[in-house]
């Protein structure tokens, strides 16, 4: 209950400083935070957040800091910055004893900048141990056309269920700029996109595999990806006033077996808008 209440006050409080988010634009809003006494700031941990020095190193130390269940609902803070990260990052199992935890990873928007800077098809974020309930918001993911993934969402031992990404860029990423279900069948379910934006992705976000289900687009964009989002068998999606512009395949790939929906969405100079082909939805 403390952790739910904690999570509300956060949301309450990013969208009284957020700006709105214009349609067309290649830019998400800047978050105006107050860091909190009990957030976990990379930069405290190491991070130089100026694009130069490389911060992974650092930005792992801070998400072992809740390795162990030690710290209870942790948010991990990017303050304004470029974070240049040459490996993937892999937070931590939270609870050996499988008593799931949830943390929140929250940055200024498009002043909060991870850059990719390691080697060729790469993954910038692997959430490897399953991480429900998490938050990730105001983040903005550069794969600066080198990496194949900017957010790797396949657990290998827990589910994960209820996660929210809001507020997030994700730019230039050979594959996907999020991909759910890679080689697993443990569940990623009812996870929520709310006002993020792909740009220049091979694919915006790829949903594949079985147990990948509910996945909710809110006012999210989509430009100039190959495919804006594929939801291939055994998934599902419900995608709702999004918008898509100069797609090089389709807007939307639906080929998942349970049932999707498209809904006030609008297509802009993309090759189709809608692939659906389905033996059982």
């Amino acid at each position: 209950m403390r952790i739910m209440l904690a999570l509300s006050v956060l949301f309450a409080v990013a969208t009284l400083a957020q700006e709105p988010f214009t349609p067309g634009t290649t830019q998400i809003p800047e978050l105006a935070w107050e860091e909190r006494s009990d957030w976990i700031n990379v930069k405290k941990d190491g991070a130089k957040g100026d694009g130069v020095a490389d911060d992974t190193a650092a930005i792992q130390a801070a998400f072992e800091r809740i390795k162990g269940g030690v710290i209870m609902g942790a948010t991990i803070y990017f303050p304004p910055g470029t974070y240049r990260i040459t490996k993937t990052i892999e937070p931590p199992e939270t609870h050996p004893a499988g008593s799931h935890l949830a943390f929140t990873m929250i940055g200024h928007g498009r002043t909060t900048i991870l850059k990719w800077d390691g080697e060729a098809k790469g993954r910038m974020f692997w959430t490897k141990h399953g991480m429900p309930q998490a938050r990730f918001v105001g983040l903005t993911w550069d794969g600066q056309r080198k990496a194949a993934v900017g957010f790797e969402h396949s657990s290998i031992k827990y589910f994960e269920t209820e996660v929210r990404h809001q507020h997030e860029a994700y730019f230039n990423f050979t594959e996907a700029g999020i991909r759910v279900g890679l080689n697993t069948t443990i569940a990623t379910a009812e996870t929520v996109y709310d006002n993020c934006l792909f740009v220049d992705c091979g694919t915006g976000t790829l949903l594949q595999s079985h147990n990948v289900l509910d996945h909710t687009f809110r006012n999210c964009e989509f430009r100039r990806c190959g495919t804006g989002i594929a939801s291939l068998a055994g998934t599902n999606f419900y995608a709702m006033d999004c918008r898509f512009e100069q797609s090089q395949h389709t807007d939307i790939r639906s080929h998942g077996e349970a049932g999707s929906s498209v809904r006030r969405c609008t297509s802009q100079n993309s090759a189709q808008f809608v692939i659906h082909q389905s033996g059982v939805s």
